[in-house]
C-alpha cells in the first residue's frame, strides 16, 4: 500500500508541472529576463539613490571641510566622470580648459541606469501582455486557463476530474458558439476559428481520456 502511494506520487511528479500557450524561449523572456532586471534595477537605484552613486578621486588640498567631498561627488554623478587612470590624469591649469582633452573618455549615463534597466523589464513583459489581449479577444476566453485545466485532470481524482473535464469542456462550447452569429457571416476567418476550436476539442478528448 505504501509502495503504490509513493509510485503514484512520484507518477505526478513526472508529469509536466506548466501547462500554458508559452513555449521555454517565451518563458525565459517575461519571467527570467525580467526578474533579473528588475533584481538588477532595484540594486543600482538603492546604490544610486539611498547610498552613495559615486567616489570621485578628490585631491588632498580639496580637504574634507564643510561637505566639499560631498559636494564633488554629486557634482561628478550630475556632469559625468572621466574613465581616466590616474598615471595618465593630469591638469595643465595653463590652458583654459585643461579637461577638454578628456571629453571622449566623459561618461554621463550613471543617473539613467536604473532607468533603463525598468524600460527594459517592462519591455520584456510587453509580449506577455499583448500575447494575453490578442489571444483573449481572438478566441473570447484565457486559453491559457482552459490548458492548465485540462492538465490538471490528468493528475487528479474521479471526482476532480470529472469536474474539471465538464469545466473545459463547458468552455470550449461557449468558445464555439458566443460567436454564432458572426460564424454565418461571410468572415472567413472567423469560421476558421471555429474549426480551429473544433479541433481544439478533439485534441483535448484525446488528451483527457487516453
Amino acid at each position: 500500500m505504501v509502495a503504490a502511494d509513493i509510485f503514484e506520487k512520484f507518477r505526478k511528479f513526472q508529469q509536466v508541472t506548466y501547462t500554458g500557450v508559452e513555449d521555454f524561449s517565451d518563458r525565459l523572456n517575461f519571467q527570467v529576463t525580467v526578474v533579473l532586471l528588475l533584481a538588477c534595477c532595484t540594486t543600482v537605484t538603492l546604490k544610486t539613490y539611498v547610498l552613495s552613486p559615486v567616489a570621485c578621486y578628490i585631491p588632498n588640498e580639496v580637504g574634507s571641510h564643510s561637505g566639499q567631498e560631498q559636494y564633488v561627488n554629486n557634482y561628478c554623478w550630475t556632469e559625468g566622470t572621466f574613465a581616466v587612470p590616474l598615471s595618465e590624469f593630469h591638469i595643465d591649469n595653463t590652458l583654459k580648459d585643461p579637461i577638454a582633452k578628456y571629453e571622449d573618455r566623459r561618461i554621463i549615463y550613471y543617473q539613467w541606469v536604473p532607468f533603463v534597466l525598468g524600460l527594459q523589464s517592462l519591455l520584456f513583459y510587453l509580449p506577455k501582455v499583448l500575447w494575453s489581449m490578442m489571444s483573449y479577444n481572438r478566441a473570447g476566453t484565457d486559453v491559457g486557463h482552459i490548458i492548465r485545466a485540462a492538465n490538471d485532470a490528468v493528475t487528479s481524482d474521479s471526482e476532480k476530474h470529472a469536474k474539471l473535464v465538464q469545466h473545459v469542456c463547458k468552455r470550449l462550447e461557449q468558445m464555439l458558439f458566443q460567436n454564432e452569429k458572426l460564424e454565418r457571416s461571410e468572415h472567413s476567418g472567423v469560421r476558421l476559428l471555429g474549426w480551429r476550436m473544433q479541433a481544439c476539442i478533439m485534441a483535448l478528448q484525446c488528451y483527457l481520456w487516453r
